[in-house]
């Protein structure tokens, strides 16, 4: 009897142990699941948090190890969820990729952190809000501030599309190559700021993009191979015979031109140049576009437009759909071949046409402000209704989506029509956002504590029968 007695003890306290054992087990395995899982439920409207075909396709090819640091202190939160979002993105390139690593750095415990650390034009780190994307033999720099986009209307965040470049950048070393025509007096003109070249001007508009450009005179050059763009900026003069040959034949190759008028010189006198758009189905024509809906001008003005975006391919979202894209002063743009040309800015059908030197109307309805140019496998050509949406007035800090429209012009003329620069995000947030530690805890109650106490009702169970 007292061996029977022993025996059951060991059992017991063996199956004690075991159950002891378990749980430190599930609750190991819980942890590392939830450390490379994502649970995060995105409920945004704009699915902040789902990745892009073009970042999943740049973290599919990593063939090197990269790490993903951000030096943003974990206590600043906002009210508009950004740094929330920011953070679900940036864990979410971990959790994707084991390529990927993505740590967070307290540079308040590690001052130091930083020091190998440089800006683009080589200054040093002195604020805690970027994040850098290295490998073993290079970094990146991503600044907080490139990544959000607010106004009094919307938020939006460009994480993704930031973190996925550098991604890129850094591990292929792809870059745009952004050529501008010379010897026609282009210019960007920003009042109270005086004239800028193209060279010295786009850098500061676009900084932190992997932009380089170049300029390129047509009369005696043809636009060079590694050309990813070619933009005909605001020419005060019409182009030659020559250089529309030298045009025609970028474009005849699969090249892609932006061209961005003077509006308030006009391109009417341009015999050439509005021959060789005419051939393409686009007719500038002669007046202001304007709009007579309040909500789609701005400053108490009709002819200082609020574009509304017109989605011309399914590739190619140039803007988030609550930002508003400022068009000033801009001519109006007739599609003369719709088999051609389909139009990507326009006022409302409350719009209409105003003939600058009398301020009569000419005529009411819809008006074209941007138009897109594609034939076949000769290129395309994106055609603006003025520079000025270029402008750094409607830039960062504006209330205005342009940033981020003709960023993203820019990348899809560039990538030729195939998967766009990842949009901005629009910021509308609903997360259920289930943590690590709330994980283990469910993880523990289903695999360990439920089947417990099924466990303990079938011996209860047994034994009341059994006392029958």
């Amino acid at each position: 009897m007292k061996n029977i007695r022993t025996t059951q003890k060991i059992t017991a306290s063996a199956s004690a142990v075991l159950v002891i054992i378990a749980i430190i087990a599930v609750n190991v395995l819980s942890g590392i699941i939830a450390s490379k899982t994502d649970f995060t439920i995105d409920l945004t409207q704009d699915k902040v948090l789902q990745f892009s075909p073009l970042t999943e396709e740049v973290i599919k090819n990593l063939k090197e190890d990269v790490n993903i640091i951000s030096i943003v202190p974990e206590s600043v939160n906002d009210s508009y969820g950004v740094m929330s979002s920011l953070r679900m993105i940036l864990k979410k390139y971990d959790t994707e990729s084991d390529k990927i690593k993505y740590t967070v750095v307290d540079t308040a415990k590690n001052p130091a952190f930083t020091q190998k650390y440089k800006l683009s034009d080589g200054s040093a780190i002195t604020s805690d809000y970027y994040v850098f994307v290295e490998n073993a033999n290079d970094y990146r720099v991503v600044d907080l501030n490139d990544m959000v986009s607010m106004s009094d209307k919307y938020t939006f965040l460009s994480a993704e599309q930031k973190i996925t470049a550098a991604l890129e950048n850094l591990t292929s070393g792809k870059t745009t190559k952004i050529y501008y025509t010379e010897n026609h007096g282009e210019k960007m003109y920003i009042y109270g700021s005086g004239e800028f070249a193209l060279g010295d001007y786009m850098p500061k508009i676009f900084p932190g993009e992997y932009f380089s450009y170049e300029g390129v005179n047509l009369m005696n050059s043809a636009v060079p191979d590694d050309a990813s763009a070619l933009m005909i900026f605001a020419p005060q003069t019409d182009f030659t015979d020559e250089e529309i040959a030298n045009l025609n034949a970028y474009l005849l190759k699969g090249g892609s031109v932006m061209f961005l008028p003077d509006a308030q010189n006009g391109i009417a006198s341009f015999e050439k140049l509005n021959a060789y758009f005419a051939e393409r189905g686009v007719a500038y024509k002669n007046g202001i576009a304007a709009d007579s809906n309040s909500d789609n001008y701005f400053s108490q003005n009709p002819f200082y437009l609020i574009a509304k975006t017109a989605q011309f391919a399914d590739d190619a979202k140039l803007v988030s759909g609550g930002a508003r894209v400022a068009s000033p002063l801009s001519l109006a743009i007739e599609i003369t071949n719709e088999n051609y040309a389909k139009p990507v800015l326009t006022t409302s059908d409350k719009g209409f046409l105003m003939d600058a030197p009398s301020g009569q109307t000419i005529e009411n309805g819809t008006q074209n402000v941007a138009v897109i140019s594609e034939i076949g496998e000769k290129g395309k050509v994106m055609f603006f209704g003025t520079k000025d949406i270029f402008s750094a007035y409607y830039m960062d800090g504006s209330g205005f989506g342009n940033k981020d429209f003709t960023k993203n012009s820019i990348k899809y003329l560039a990538q030729n029509g195939g998967v766009i620069s990842i949009g901005p995000k629009d910021l509308s947030p609903t997360y259920l956002d289930i943590p690590a530690s709330q994980v283990r805890i469910v993880i523990a109650l289903t695999v360990v504590v439920l089947p417990l106490i099924i466990l303990a009702a079938g011996f209860f169970v047994w034994r009341k029968r059994r006392s029958l």
